[in-house]
């Protein structure tokens, strides 16, 4: 069954529409999507990088899932056996009337039944919001560019290291973790240790000089742990959404929840690494105490990020709070793709579609009554032709069907004693069902249309006596 949600907003334009219908389904699918994560991410037994996993589709599933799901809905829409029932009836809403009774084949009842509710709006024209929308996206581009040209500029000084107990520290940790082709570089520009880009960590030139070489390996581990997670090219692409989507508040609180469980997860595979819990601790407090948190830097996943998620980390690794989350295990992953595949699939049958106006009828907001100038209607009475012609229209189709109908039931197989119907005259069936609703509700509509029409006009009338 295929819900959706038809939004009148004044649109003469299939692009605007179309644009429109996909922001609107998104923000469904963002709010669908961050409360799954959340309701699982609260589950104790998951590990810390099975949680970031949550965070992470969560922030960036709901942009494909609403692609997808407006993909298929335009799809559908142009599909011949949907076209003659939403799209070129130009119906407003479908709700309970045309859904088809349960049927034994559940396949043939998805592909043409579905639920549309009909959401009024106040009097605003789509294409306004689209363009303030736009316009906004657009402003946070600049601001993202803006400050990744300011980090690069930031970090352009920066030199290889060759200080050989630092190089000497990152290759024991690098053993341990497997990962190859790393570029250790230093700056003094930067107070913490950060990811740049795939496979890059740059340090201040100064930190070998303030932590020893247990709590290096803990910090090198750490960053390592970042290189392994591909997060050098996440954090960028969180930022991105960030900017671009500004004005939406709930990806602030999904990007924060994002970045502070991949700090969480990073810091239990450097335990995992080095065993050294304590010595990270002394580590992390020992960097975050010449950091000044630099905002733009929040683009780059880095040791010390913030300090209002520093303590939470600190008691984790000196186990003065709850336990830390198991280890990473190997069915972990899979039951977290596994969830988000799932959740993925049904969000595909939900998407809102915003109606395009009548170029000469416009729908007015329930129980708003048509305004007149003069001694004419401000609207126009309902079109007899156009009316004539979709019914002409249905009629065709209804004797077509019938005929079809019949001819499938004379078939050999059919005319057994206690045979069941087959697909096909149960598909016939169904269709023939729609088709007959169909014409009852244009029926209704029209003549409601009609006595509106007429009764405004007598109004009108009366008033200028």
């Amino acid at each position: 069954m295929e819900l959706r949600l038809l939004v009148w907003l004044g649109v003469e334009s299939s692009a605007v529409a179309l644009g429109l219908a996909l922001l609107f389904t998104y923000v469904v699918h963002s709010v669908i999507w961050v409360a799954t994560a959340a309701l699982l991410a609260r589950v104790r037994a998951i590990s810390s990088a099975t949680r970031h996993l949550l965070w992470k589709m969560a922030l960036f599933g709901p942009i494909l899932s609403a692609l997808f799901a407006v993909a298929v809905s335009s799809a559908l829409a142009r599909s011949p056996m949907t076209s003659s029932y939403v799209h070129e009836l130009k119906i407003p809403a479908l709700a309970a009337p045309l859904a088809s009774p349960p049927v034994d084949t559940p396949a043939a009842t998805n592909a043409r039944a579905a639920a549309v509710v009909r959401v009024l709006t106040p009097r605003v024209r789509g294409s306004v919001i689209l363009t303030l929308v736009l316009a906004s996206a657009a402003l946070g581009c600049l601001r993202f560019l803006g400050s990744a040209i300011l980090i690069r500029r930031r970090l352009r000084g920066r030199t290889r290291v060759t200080e050989a107990r630092l190089l000497a520290r990152l290759e024991h940790v690098r053993g341990s973790i497997g990962v190859r082709g790393i570029l250790l570089t230093e700056s003094s520009r930067v107070d913490s240790p950060l990811v740049l880009g795939a496979m890059e960590i740059c340090v201040p030139r100064t930190l070998h000089e303030e932590l020893t070489d247990a709590e290096l390996d803990t910090v090198l581990a750490h960053e390592l742990a970042h290189i392994e997670r591909r997060d050098g090219l996440w954090f960028p692409l969180a930022g991105a959404l960030e900017c671009i989507l500004w004005f939406y508040p709930l990806n602030y609180w999904v990007t924060s929840r994002f970045r502070d469980s991949a700090e969480l997860a990073c810091d239990d595979r450097a335990v995992e690494l080095t065993r050294n819990p304590l010595g990270l601790a002394r580590a992390l407090v020992q960097v975050a105490a010449s950091s000044s948190f630099g905002r733009r830097l929040a683009m780059m996943p880095a040791i010390s990020r913030s300090k209002s998620g520093l303590l939470p980390r600190l008691r984790r690794l000196t186990g003065a709070s709850a336990p830390r989350e198991k280890q990473p295990s190997r069915r972990a992953g899979p039951w977290a793709t596994g969830a988000i595949l799932t959740l993925a699939a049904a969000l595909v049958s939900l998407n809102i579609q915003v109606a395009e106006a009548h170029p000469e009828r416009r729908p007015l907001p329930a129980g708003a009554r048509p305004r007149f100038s003069g001694s004419a209607p401000a609207v126009t009475p309902p079109d007899s032709a156009e009316q004539s012609r979709r019914m002409s229209e249905l009629v065709h189709r209804e004797q077509l069907l019938a005929a079809q109908l019949e001819a499938a039931r004379r078939l050999p197989n059919e005319l057994q004693e206690g045979a069941p119907e087959s697909a096909r005259v149960l598909e016939l069936s169904q269709e023939l069902r729609h088709v007959r609703a169909a014409e009852s509700l244009l029926e209704t509509r029209f003549a409601e249309e009609w006595a509106a029409w007429d009764k405004a006009r007598s109004e009108v009338r009366r008033a200028s006596r």
